[in-house]
């Protein structure tokens, strides 16, 4: 009885622990049922108001842009405004470099707040306005170096050429320019920064590119003739299609690294053969140069210009306020030495009094920028010097490299000599990476009233050096009396 009794337990212990259960579940159920209307409504709510506040966003930022644009084209026409009626202006003297650069304030101003149309709009303003062409008085011409000019588009039709001869922009920044059938005949370009610009169906006769900074320039159906790229920097240039070459075309001092060598891997035309093209110390596609210059640099090294005079300041100056060596004949009674005419001439450079005199000439390297930054160039130095009489008297020759803005970059000691003159060549040295000018200086010491120096002869020329590698060479030759 006992057993039958429990089992009968058990299923009713079981049942009655069930139901709570069950009504948990249920109220939990009936509580999402409970709350979800609140839920679906609290999403809606959010995701209208991200709604609204995208919308809000987007309409404020299509009342800032027309806002700008209002402004924008505001400030063109009162530009455009101004400057015609100061052009009209009875007082206006396009010589007078306080109006020419009211001028440029106000147009460097509107340059950089419009958009590239109206940029191209005004720079064929000021162009008929006569204020950016090459062919009027240096001195009545707008100068707009630095301004950007970037993504500018002047483009003409086949039949009708865009005409821009003599326009004048030089030392403007403008990346990605394009002119496209254009009649751009004398204008001038010179120290203007055109990287990927483009030049084609156009005419170019005469104009200038000096030192441009234009690497990837394409060019493409044109005629060259009479153009100067001196200095240009051209990497990776290339000719779109066909150009004619006609006239002499000066690329003194231009760098063409890595430059239309698709032309020359499709055709067996090499561009850089030309007869009338001059490539004097440029660097070609391949990293090799041109014919240098190894002319001679020093102005009146023999003292031959000036011997009559017997003043050297024109080409020759002194170091502070210490004395210029004086020039002479090379004949004089009253020394005991004789000299060969023949190998000094008429005259030569004279220190005679005791203590310190001295030379010195500057130098520009401007037309060999792209060899001496290659790291390939070298100089070479040559002079007839020496000293006479007791004691240590001594002749110096110091040469110092400078940047265009004259910090120094190295000095140097070439020569010290305290023999009697002989001729002393083959000074030769490399030139430091970004030197611009170069100076020589000669210092005299005479160290007593019986002693006497000269120079003559001094001669400075500069050479390719291949190799690139630091070299210093100093080599005597003693002409035989």
């Amino acid at each position: 009885m006992a057993s039958s009794f429990t089992q009968n337990l058990v299923p009713n212990d079981v049942n009655r622990s069930s139901k709570p259960k069950s009504c948990s579940c249920l109220n939990i159920t009936k509580m999402i049922l409970a709350a979800l209307p609140t839920l679906v409504f609290g999403v809606f709510t959010t995701v209208f108001t991200l709604q609204q506040n995208l919308v809000a966003r987007e309409n404020r930022k299509q009342d800032q842009l027309q806002a700008e644009e209002k402004n924008i084209r505001s400030s063109f026409e009162n530009f455009i405004d101004d400057i015609s009626a100061l052009l009209l202006d009875r007082k206006f003297n396009r010589s007078n470099p306080e109006h020419l650069l009211h001028i440029r304030i106000k147009t460097m101003t509107v340059l950089s707040y419009v958009d590239a149309d109206r940029k191209v709009a005004i720079i064929w303003f000021l162009y008929e306005s006569r204020l950016l062409r090459a062919d009027r008085p240096e001195n009545e011409r707008l100068h707009l170096n630095g301004s950007d000019l970037s993504n500018l588009q002047f483009i003409g039709r086949p039949a009708s050429l865009l005409s821009l001869s003599f326009l004048y922009l030089p030392g403007v920044y403008a990346s990605n320019i394009a002119f496209q059938w254009c009649n751009l005949v004398g204008a001038v370009f010179n120290d203007a920064v055109m990287p990927n610009a483009k030049i084609i169906h156009s005419l170019i006769l005469n104009s200038s590119f000096r030192q441009v900074y234009a690497p990837g320039l394409i060019l493409g159906d044109l005629v060259l003739y009479g153009n100067d790229f001196q200095g240009a920097i051209l990497h990776r240039a290339e000719f779109a299609s066909g150009i004619d070459i006609f006239g002499e075309i000066d690329l003194t001092n231009s760098d063409l690294l890595h430059s239309f060598r698709a032309q020359q891997l499709v055709s067996d035309a090499n561009i850089f053969a030309y007869p009338t093209i001059n490539y004097r110390n440029a660097r070609f596609s391949n990293g090799s140069f041109g014919p240098i210059d190894e002319s001679n640099l020093v102005i009146n090294g023999g003292a031959e210009d000036t011997c009559q005079s017997k003043e050297n300041g024109t080409f020759w100056d002194s170091i502070a306020s210490w004395p210029l060596m004086t020039i002479g004949p090379v004949h004089n009674d009253n020394d005991s030495y004789i000299l060969d005419s023949s190998v000094l001439g008429n005259c030569s450079f004279f220190a005679r009094s005791s203590g310190e005199q001295y030379l010195t000439q500057y130098t520009l390297l401007i037309l060999f920028s792209v060899l001496i930054d290659s790291g390939q160039g070298a100089y070479n130095i040559s002079a007839y010097a020496g000293c006479f009489g007791q004691g240590s008297n001594q002749i110096t020759i110091i040469i110092n490299f400078f940047k265009d803005n004259m910090l120094t970059l190295r000095k140097q000691q070439v020569l010290k000599i305290e023999s009697e003159p002989q001729q002393w060549t083959n000074v030769t040295g490399n030139i430091p990476v970004d030197a611009r000018i170069m100076q020589i200086e000669i210092h005299s010491l005479i160290v007593n009233s019986t002693g006497w120096c000269l120079v003559d002869n001094v001669k400075l020329n500069i050479f390719y050096n291949k190799t690139g590698q630091l070299i210093f060479i100093r080599l005597c030759f003693q002409y035989e009396s």
